[in-house]
């Protein structure tokens, strides 16, 4: 009788402990479904260190516990905790040293872009990893409300392109004066002075 309790007392904390660590890397979230549904459970979208990683598909666990993984072709956006990620066209194509980037539906790869800010400029990060690897960068982009496509914001640790942002800001002067002048030195400030002062 003894070895039958501690037989089923230890299938309980197998059990426990698998529920327990199978839930790990998820954390509250939900996703928006391409038909604008949004539904909320826990989500997992990389792999926490040691080995970290970004998946390709994100992991999604529904209030009933059901299990399944999405493609950014699947879904049309997804958060986890605070951030809120959106699932774009691109297309990238490259000229000489310029790299141009469309947003166009069913052209290019399907992605997920992270939203650092929504507005009539929208500020998006593609978090990538160097082969090899844990650590997760970003690529700053713009993207205003009414274009195809959207440029790049930073060019690593030199700052701003801020050749490309005067061009693509020719509809506020007095930004590309900012950005000109350096009053700016990261997206986040040309994002809100947009979104405020140009887009009125």
């Amino acid at each position: 009788m003894k070895l039958f309790k501690l037989a089923v007392l230890n299938l309980f904390f197998f059990l426990v402990t698998q529920d327990v660590y199978g839930q790990e890397g998820y954390f509250p979230g939900h996703i928006v479904t391409l038909e604008g549904d949004t539904l909320s459970g826990q989500v997992m979208d990389r792999k926490s260190p040691p080995f970290s990683r970004i998946y390709e598909k994100i992991k999604f666990v529904d209030a009933r516990g059901k299990r399944k993984k999405y493609k950014p072709t699947q879904i049309a956006a997804y958060r986890v905790e605070d951030r809120f990620f959106e699932s774009v066209w691109v297309e990238q194509t490259t000229r000489g040293f310029s790299s141009f980037y469309q947003i166009r539906p069913g052209v290019g790869e399907k992605i997920f872009l992270k939203v650092v800010t929504k507005g009539t400029l929208t500020h998006y990060q593609l978090e990538f990893q160097e082969q090899g690897t844990e650590d997760v960068d970003d690529i700053d982009f713009f993207k205003r409300k009414d274009d195809d496509y959207m440029v790049r914001a930073t060019q690593g640790l030199l700052g701003l392109k801020r050749k490309k942002l005067i061009e693509y800001f020719n509809d506020c002067p007095s930004l590309q004066s900012k950005i000109q002048t350096k009053a700016f030195k990261y997206p986040g400030p040309v994002v809100d002075y947009y979104n405020t002062t140009c887009s009125e």
